[in-house]
């Protein structure tokens, strides 16, 4: 329930439509198996209702409680493959390509997809720098799994429509 340090600890049947909106992006022929879908549903919730949460008990109680129990219990045969950690889906697999090759990145197809481990996702994220900071004044980054994940979660946000996102930060960490 919302309290006055949980005052955005607010759901509604808009945040079930974001979980659907998330799974829709998802091609059928990329998820063509029961326990994609279930692990594909499992991102959905946790990104959107997980990543709101700001205490480590209720994250907890929502991730590896609520949401891995319905898991186990419904779809105990998808349950191994679904409850794998880490859960990495985004459309940007091929993203260096189509930065390089194409006039218009933003309008290229773009497969949303279960993108593996870190070890996976580093090389294209720090390509992807290297090439920002050819053409602009370079970012001294170090792209260390807490800032990746937040990179994937924030280019979730923005591919949605009508994505939005409150980020906070704590003073002097280095956000400007």
């Amino acid at each position: 329930p919302p309290t006055p340090t949980k005052f955005h600890y607010i759901f509604s049947l808009r945040d079930l439509s974001r979980v659907f909106q998330g799974i829709c992006q998802a091609d059928p022929q990329i998820v063509n198996k029961p326990d994609t879908l279930v692990r594909l549903w499992r991102n959905e919730c946790s990104r959107v209702y997980e990543d709101r949460l700001n205490e480590d008990g209720d994250k907890t109680f929502l991730g590896e409680k609520t949401v891995a129990g319905l898991i186990k219990t419904q779809f105990p045969t998808s349950a191994a493959v679904a409850l794998a950690d880490p859960m990495i889906w985004g459309d940007f697999k091929d993203a260096g390509d189509i930065l390089i090759k194409s006039e218009t990145p933003y309008a290229e197809p773009r497969m949303y997809e279960d993108m593996g481990a870190w070890e996976d996702i580093r090389p294209i994220l720090d390509n992807i720098l290297e090439m920002y900071n050819t053409d602009n004044s370079p970012m001294n980054l170090v792209l260390f799994n807490d800032a990746l994940s937040h990179l994937v979660r924030i280019h979730r946000i923005i591919r949605l429509t009508r994505g939005m996102a409150l980020l906070i930060g704590i003073g002097g960490s280095g956000k400007q």
